[in-house]
C-alpha cells in the first residue's frame, strides 16, 4: 500500500495538482541517472540535474500533499547496466526506497525494469524509450509517461509524406531515405518503425 500511495505522490509531483504547506513528513525517493561514464554527457547529467530541480521546487512550495517534503537519494549508474542492476538492489534493499525515479539509456532501463517489478518498488522512467523496456510484459510497478522509441520513426516518416510537395517530390514514393541508426533498445526500436512507416508509403530506403 505504501509503494501504491508513493506513485500517486509521484503523479502529483509531475502534475502540480496540490497546493504548498510546510511539509512534516520525508518521502525518500531514489533518483538514478548515468552521472558519469559515456552517456553522462549525452543526457545523463542533465536528466539528474531536471529531477533534482523539479524536486527542489515542488519541496520550496510545500511539499506533496501538504504533507510530506521529498528526499532524493542520488545514485549514479557509471552509463553500464551492470553497475545499474546492482545500484537497484542497493536503493531498494539498504535505501528501502518505495520508488526508483529516472534513467536515460533504455539499454539500462530494460533490465531494471524487471527487477523493480520482482521486489514490487515503482519504477518511474524519465527518459528511456525503447518499446522493448515495456512491451508486452504487463508490468505493475513500471511507469513511462512519455512516447516510445517506435513513435519517433513513425512521425519522422509521417513527416515526410506530409511534406512531400514541400521537399520537391510529387509522391511519396519518389522519396529516398537513409536510415542510421545506434544498435541498441532505443535505435532498434526507432529503426524498425522508420523502416516499416517507409514501406507503408513506398518510400526507397537506399540504406
Amino acid at each position: 500500500m505504501k509503494k501504491v500511495f508513493a506513485a500517486f505522490l509521484i503523479v502529483a509531483l509531475v502534475a502540480g495538482i496540490y497546493s504548498p504547506v510546510w511539509a512534516k513528513e520525508k518521502l525518500k525517493i531514489a533518483v538514478m541517472h548515468s552521472l558519469t561514464g559515456s552517456l553522462a554527457l549525452a543526457g545523463g547529467l542533465a536528466g539528474q540535474r531536471g529531477s533534482l530541480v523539479a524536486i527542489d521546487m515542488w519541496n520550496a512550495r510545500g511539499g506533496i500533499l501538504n504533507k510530506y517534503d521529498i528526499v532524493p537519494v542520488e545514485a549514479d549508474d557509471q552509463s553500464n547496466p551492470d553497475v545499474a542492476i546492482r545500484e537497484t538492489e542497493r536503493l531498494i534493499n539498504m535505501e528501502k526506497v518505495p520508488v526508483i525515479l529516472g534513467i536515460y539509456s533504455s539499454a539500462i532501463a530494460t533490465p531494471l525494469a524487471p527487477i523493480c517489478e520482482k521486489y514490487k518498488t515503482i519504477f518511474w522512467i524519465t527518459i528511456a524509450i525503447s518499446d522493448a523496456v515495456l512491451e508486452g510484459k504487463n508490468m505493475t510497478y513500471v511507469f513511462r509517461p512519455q512516447v516510445r522509441g517506435s513513435q519517433y520513426g513513425t512521425s519522422s516518416v509521417e513527416f515526410l509524406k506530409d511534406n512531400v510537395a514541400k521537399l520537391g517530390y510529387k509522391n511519396p514514393s519518389d522519396i529516398k531515405i537513409a536510415v542510421t541508426y545506434e544498435d541498441g533498445p532505443y535505435g532498434v526500436s526507432v529503426k524498425t518503425t522508420t523502416l516499416s512507416q517507409a514501406e507503408k508509403y513506398k518510400m526507397k530506403v537506399v540504406l
